[in-house]
């Protein structure tokens, strides 16, 4: 299951400490919904070639695959009205 997550997750750094608390959480069981959830959260996650994107560990200390990105707007969009 860990070996699964840390192939699908956009940053692999830290892998020690990503497995440390995949152990201490007890993941294996939810392995399948945690890699769902970072295929899922992928672009969110490279956004900005991965510049914002948290190491491993951390995402799985804080729980983050309970995050739902954001909707990225539509490009063209203009919310404030032509500018004269």
């Amino acid at each position: 299951g860990f070996l699964l997550f840390w192939s699908v997750y956009p940053k692999r750094v830290g892998k020690g400490e990503a497995y440390r608390s995949w152990k201490k959480q007890k993941l294996e069981n939810r392995a399948s919904n945690l890699v769902d959830a970072v295929l899922q959260q992928h672009g969110f996650l490279s956004r900005d070639e991965g510049k914002f994107c948290p190491n491993p560990a951390t995402w799985l200390n804080q729980n983050r695959w309970d995050d739902e990105p954001p909707i990225a707007s539509k490009p063209g969009r203009n919310l404030g009205g032509d500018i004269a």
